[in-house]
């Protein structure tokens, strides 16, 4: 509910910037190609440049670019204010090379961003204070240029957050393209909002990596992210990642198609030893088709209900979500330094030639082998043998209810939907739908173990159980292949989930859940599926 709040305060901020903007008396700033630099910025005398316009802008004021390729890269001198913000409007036929947003209550609105080549900048960029900023209707294209960035956000000056960070700003109905090696919308800062975009044909890209608290990613399209020859990148769907020190948390994504990942993963969900402040995602009604590779998380308490996975991770075979473990080597332990209980690997410094070993307790152990800890705190080095600390950040408190998993995998029937290392703690998953090709039902564990089981789940045959789950057959949508997943009144599915309305409400279409809930991210319709008429004869 707090998220559901937070979504509904940010809206209503920044509908009241858009809503009184035709209430004030809004200076216009014409720009045009065939400006002076000489001129008063009239309809009659436009000025040349976007960036001397935007140096005499005010609050309220809009600046106005005529149709033309500007040949900028720009930055706000100045920012509006909640009942007058800035507008920049480049009506549809403007094409500018680089705008920073680095004031508050600026709106940038039918404007493409593209032409740039300056390496490691951003077409759209969000400086720390830009805050409450509106783009809209934009197409920000980097055209396939190396190292240039799509939209991206200017973290925060301290670590894990900081208020400086450009927060609350809507990203709404943009086509984002094109991008090559790099992520196409970086996201830092709190309570942003990612609404209604369509980010198209990534060359190794990752649509989304996520930073900050609180921001939502909601009813974007991301489609065809491929593979490319010589770009070094991993690319992914979504992710995140603690080795730059930004926290990352509190985030939503909900209502997403996401269509096409070919070499990638849905997700990598890593926190690099910040697990206190990387943690706590919701996917919720997204639908995720053909992603070549798996879902990865070792980040805890990350949930994904009622989404619906189709074709995911037939490339590596497994199964499309998995949550597990990631260790880090953090120091060297000298000794007499061990602390019974935690975990130790061995390591050679490089002073030798590869070969030393530790002896702990009377045993050997080489290098890469780990041990933990008794009460013993000493061992002995051998030769350029070290000991370091290892720890562990794992994706404990995940769960998974009420998804569909169709022809995930490969054409085995142990696998294709979850799968969840066996030293995860307050995990669980059930009433999902598992079906392999032709909806064929999926093995079951002899023993009945669901994830979360006290006595364990199977981990190893990786045999599917869920108390509420439901093991193959037609799950009745209203036509399959032409990806209309709305269930028909008939559906299996319909009413077969169970009630998640602490966390949200609505299908992804906003309509209200509510009672017993449906399996996947689209409630029933109301009509049933037409029956074509028998008994029928030609009349010539």
């Amino acid at each position: 509910m707090k998220k559901e709040r937070q979504f509904s305060r940010h809206w209503s901020i920044l509908g009241l910037g858009i809503l009184t903007l035709s209430m004030v008396q809004a200076r216009i700033i014409h720009v045009s190609p065939d400006g002076a630099a000489t001129g008063d910025g009239s309809a009659g005398a436009p000025l040349a440049s976007v960036q001397s316009a935007l140096d005499r802008a005010q609050a309220g004021d809009v600046v106005l670019l005529a149709p033309g390729v500007y040949t900028e890269i720009v930055t706000t001198a100045r920012g509006g204010s909640p009942e007058a913000p800035l507008v920049i409007d480049g009506q549809g036929k403007a094409v500018l090379w680089s705008l920073t947003l680095a004031h508050p209550y600026v709106h940038v609105q039918n404007l493409t961003l593209s032409g740039m080549t300056n390496r490691y900048r951003a077409l759209l960029y969000f400086e720390r204070g830009a805050h409450y900023c509106v783009a809209s209707n934009n197409v920000i294209d980097p055209a396939f240029t190396r190292d240039v960035y799509a939209v991206s956000w200017r973290g925060p000056a301290t670590k894990p957050f900081g208020a400086d960070a450009a927060s609350y700003n809507l990203l709404i109905s943009n086509v984002i393209r094109r991008s090559i090696g790099n992520p196409m919308v970086t996201v830092m800062g709190d309570g942003n909002v990612i609404y209604g975009n369509r980010l198209l044909d990534g060359a190794v890209v990752d649509f989304f990596r996520l930073f900050g608290r609180s921001n939502i990613i909601a009813a974007n399209l991301c489609s065809n992210n491929f593979p490319l020859p010589g770009v070094n990148n991993h690319p992914d769907f979504i992710q995140t990642f603690g080795n730059n020190g930004h926290g990352s948390m509190g985030h939503v994504i909900d209502g997403n198609w996401v269509i096409g990942v070919w070499s990638g993963q849905l997700t990598q969900l890593s926190s690099d030893r910040l697990s206190d402040v990387i943690r706590d995602w919701t996917f919720r009604n997204n639908v995720f088709i053909d992603i070549a590779l798996q879902a990865s998380c070792t980040i805890p308490e990350v949930k994904y209900f009622n989404n619906l996975f189709l074709r995911c991770n037939t490339t590596n075979g497994g199964h499309a979500l998995n949550f597990g473990s990631r260790g880090y080597d953090i120091s060297n332990a000298p000794p007499g330094s061990l602390v019974a209980g935690l975990e130790y690997v061995v390591r050679t410094n490089g002073s030798g030639d590869g070969t030393g070993y530790i002896v702990y307790e009377g045993r050997p152990y080489r290098a890469g082998e780990r041990f933990v800890a008794n009460a013993e705190r000493e061992y002995v080095a051998v030769g350029d043998a070290v000991v370091w600390l290892r720890l562990y950040d794992s994706a404990h408190g995940a769960l998974v209810f009420n998804n569909v998993f169709i022809d995930c995998g490969d054409a085995r029937t142990n696998v294709g939907w979850y799968g969840f290392a066996t030293n995860l703690v307050n995990v669980a998953a059930d009433y999902n739908f598992v079906a392999k090709s032709g909806f064929k039902p999926v093995r079951i564990d002899p023993q009945m173990r669901s994830v979360g089981d006290p006595r364990g789940w199977d981990w190893v045959s990786m045999y599917w159980w869920e108390p509420h789950g439901i093991n193959g057959g037609d799950p009745g949508f209203v036509d399959l292949a032409a990806w209309r997943f709305e269930l028909m009144p008939e559906s299996p599915l319909v009413g077969a989930g169970t009630n998640l309305s602490k966390w949200f409400q609505t299908d992804a279409l906003g309509r209200r859940r509510a009672g017993v809930w449906d399996i996947g991210p689209y409630a029933a319709v109301t009509t049933t599926r037409p029956v074509p008429p028998s008994g029928l004869r030609i009349v010539k």
